[in-house]
């Protein structure tokens, strides 16, 4: 493949995980815009405290097989289905695994937790173990640089989703109704996703799968121990970027977990152009690295590295002006104190984007064993700041601590990612 015809697949590709991403966007700010205004501020926390943790329990289930299909597939196109039926296998042994120790912890902390709140968390692990056999699939397309499906099962899945948020909310229904439904839609997607790949792969040059019987748990045991390096770094992001809504909860309750989430989603919003380039660009420099072309690759991330920066500030620039606007057009009234939360949050768009892309570049060069030492870190340094930040400043406590803890592992990141040379081994 040209050069030229590589960027301009580049190009391409990024704009379909772009459109894929603004409808999984479009669904946070949206679902938001529905729920607090039919759930109030703290119905709105509830979810947001449910899909939190759905988020954390997943990674313990993902274990980064997303990242890892992904690269292994994008260099060895032809062990797809093997690589796919191997990662299904091996997420339902994680999530039976994960869902034991969950619900233990659900029995002793939510004792004296509202019961619709109670409800919905009971079902998480189903929900995390549906999102994440959807999520082998969309690696399947990724990895084969074939993004239109994955901006197909969004649209479709986030259409549906938001249909039954409204539909139940202004029915009346609490939070434990509106994770049912998201089961609902996750199922629904995963079938239909299931039969598309079905179609797709059926002209495509595969191997033999040469795997039967009890080789099946041997080889996805086998998945996991590849795996867990990527599996580790992605669950200590995730803690890490959702450590802050947990101890919200616990703190200072539920009414100041909805107006620091209705801020927050307008962070998810901003991540998404970047997060579109980084997933369109991460199979093609994870063949890069196979082909040997490491110093292009090298070149083209130094490079991305400053547009990220000026993409930060200049997120930074339009949300301190447009906040009050904003907030008050997408939400209503009782939501105000969101403003002064967004306008300070929104600083931490420099050091997140540039984390983002560290690790893209960090994961596709085999150097993801780096990732979990420097996350861990900022588990700590966030954890901590947290624990003291949050009873004396509530949500400004909150956006301190989280934007210390990105800007310290930003330059622990910078380091790690500059160190060696593209091609040059592990440190």
């Amino acid at each position: 493949m040209t050069s030229t015809s590589s960027q301009q697949l580049l190009a391409s590709n990024t704009l379909l995980l772009f459109l894929s991403y603004l409808s999984q966007a479009a669904l946070g700010v949206l679902s938001a815009v529905i729920l607090a205004r039919y759930l109030g501020v703290e119905g709105f926390g509830q979810y947001a405290l449910v899909m939190a943790v759905v988020g954390i329990a997943g990674h313990f289930v993902e274990l980064g097989f997303n990242t890892f299909l992904t690269r292994e597939i994008a260099q060895q196109r032809s062990e797809a289905r093997r690589f796919l039926l191997g990662s299904w296998l091996a997420k339902v042994l994680l999530a039976v695994a994960m869902a034991i120790p969950y619900y233990i912890l659900l029995r002793v902390g939510f004792q004296d937790r509202d019961d619709a709140l109670l409800a919905a968390l009971v079902l998480a692990p189903l929900l995390v173990l549906i999102i994440a056999l959807n999520a082998s699939v969309s690696s399947v397309f990724i990895a084969y640089e074939h993004m239109n499906e994955i901006l197909l099962f969004n649209v479709l899945a986030v259409t549906a989703q938001l249909a039954g948020l409204f539909g139940l909310t202004w029915a009346g229904y609490n939070v434990d109704a509106l994770i049912w439904w998201t089961v609902i839609v996750q199922m629904g997607r995963f079938l239909f996703s299931w039969y598309r790949m079905e179609w797709f792969l059926k002209n495509k040059d595969e191997g033999p799968i040469q795997i039967h019987g009890w080789g099946w748990l041997k080889f996805s045991m086998n998945l996991i121990n590849r795996a867990w390096p990527i599996g580790l770094s992605t669950m200590a992001v995730t803690i890490h970027t959702r450590l802050d809504v947990i101890l919200l909860s616990f703190i200072a309750g539920d009414r100041m977990v909805g107006l620091y989430s209705a801020a927050y989603r307008f962070i998810d919003l901003l991540r998404m152009p970047p997060g579109a380039f980084q997933g369109a660009y991460f199979p093609m420099i994870s063949r890069a690295e196979a082909d040997g072309l490491g110093t292009e690759v090298e070149r083209n991330f130094k490079r991305a590295r400053w547009w990220f920066i000026g993409y930060g500030l200049g997120c930074v620039l339009i949300i301190v002006i447009l906040a009050p606007y904003l907030v008050r057009w997408l939400y209503t009234e009782q939501f105000t104190p969101s403003i002064s939360i967004l306008q300070s949050l929104v600083w931490i768009m420099i050091p997140l984007v540039i984390n983002d892309l560290m690790r893209t570049y960090l994961y596709a060069t085999g150097r993801e064993h780096l990732v979990p030492k420097v996350s861990f870190i900022g588990i700590i340094i966030n954890g901590g700041l947290l624990l003291w930040a949050i009873p004396a400043f509530g949500t400004l406590g909150a956006v301190m601590s989280v934007l210390i803890s990105n800007v310290v592992l930003s330059g622990l990141f910078w380091n790690m990612a500059t160190r060696k040379q593209l091609g040059q081994g592990k440190m």
